[in-house]
């Protein structure tokens, strides 16, 4: 039987949490803000142990949380990092993986300056040789081995755009989320860039969250609705519109049974902190979580018609049959898709 259980700041957690992070090794770490300062914590089974990052801003943004291969963690600024406190010059804060029990925790700051300036961070992705890429109105690389910053200059269409969102799949495929101009893809194998807008594969240009957990299942919201990509082709509008998210916010995640949960959020409830009292019922009613659960259960599809031949020009012409199990989709509403693998994807 589940069982919730409610945590606040006299359990030890921050006063604004924002987002919360499961570590491979088991962790959970919590980030936001705390009485008006960058904050993080994680959990040791009964209290939060809370760090404050005052120098960094006034909280971390809920989409600026990662973790690298070699297991530290990293957590970027929200934007407008001297909006509470003036002399905070924002940037990354890293904690280096736990080193057991008794153990401190070492935290190490890279803020910004003349090499590495944004106006806060709003994606945090890493590449297959561990390199990590930061985006918010402009796109950087940091070689973590080297500790050397890098202004990455294109595509045009990604630098020049505000990147709200970064996900990155298990092979080092980088996806970069834009507010108007689309989604944009760094293949790991050969780093070629491939972009997607509402010209030739999306409903929208306005990219709210992705969530790539493999090369071949990538999920994408935009402003309009959820879209999914299978590794050659897009498929729009997945769900009913009720469920899609509004370009305030929101983020996709996948649970470790498979499970797709779309968290709805809007601006008022991401800086709550910084407008006590005036929350608006609407920010609390569009604060609520959506679990999806994919059908592993394909239709029995059958071919009733083929050909054995196929003359030129090469046009084929067959017919198909499905029947989904239990009738959950009807079958007037059953599609069928076949193609052959092509340079251009991603996998």
């Amino acid at each position: 039987m589940q069982r919730w259980l409610a945590f606040d700041i006299s359990d030890g957690l921050m006063d604004t949490p924002a987002a919360v992070l499961v570590t491979r090794a088991g962790r959970i770490w919590a980030a936001g803000s705390h009485t008006s300062m960058a904050a993080t914590a994680w959990f040791d089974g009964r209290r939060w142990q809370r760090q404050l990052h005052p120098q960094i801003g006034w909280g971390i943004d809920y989409r600026a949380i990662h973790e690298a291969g070699d297991g530290s963690v990293w957590f970027g600024v929200s934007s407008d990092p001297s909006i509470i406190t003036p002399g905070c010059i924002g940037g990354l804060a890293r904690c280096r993986p736990f080193s057991g029990a008794g153990g401190d925790d070492v935290f190490e700051y890279h803020y910004f300056n003349e090499q590495f300036f944004l106006y806060g961070i709003y994606g945090i992705g890493e590449d297959a040789a561990g390199d990590l890429w930061i985006g918010q109105l402009g796109l950087y690389r940091y070689a973590v081995q080297a500790d050397q910053w890098e202004k990455i200059s294109g595509p045009r269409g990604l630098v020049e755009n505000f990147i709200d969102c970064i996900s990155t799949s298990p092979s080092g495929t980088l996806w970069f989320g834009t507010r108007s101009n689309g989604l944009f893809c760094r293949r790991s194998r050969d780093g070629q860039w491939f972009n997607y807008t509402a010209e030739n594969s999306l409903s929208s240009n306005t990219i709210i969250s992705i969530f790539a957990e493999s090369d071949s299942n990538v999920w994408v919201a935009t402003d309009q609705d959820i879209c999914h990509f299978d590794g050659r082709s897009w498929v729009a509008n997945v769900f009913p519109a009720h469920i899609k998210m509004t370009s305030s916010g929101g983020s996709l995640s996948i649970s470790r049974d498979g499970s797709l949960w779309i968290n709805h959020r809007t601006r008022t409830w991401n800086r709550r902190n910084l407008y006590p009292g005036v929350i608006a019922r609407e920010a609390k009613e569009w604060f609520r979580t959506i679990r999806y659960q994919p059908d592993r259960q394909p239709p029995r599809t059958s071919i009733t018609f083929s050909q054995d031949r196929i003359s030129q020009p090469g046009n084929v012409l067959l017919s198909w049959h499905a029947h989904d199990p239990w009738k959950s989709t009807p079958d007037r509403s059953e599609e069928h898709t076949s193609e052959l693998q092509s340079p251009n994807t991603i996998s």
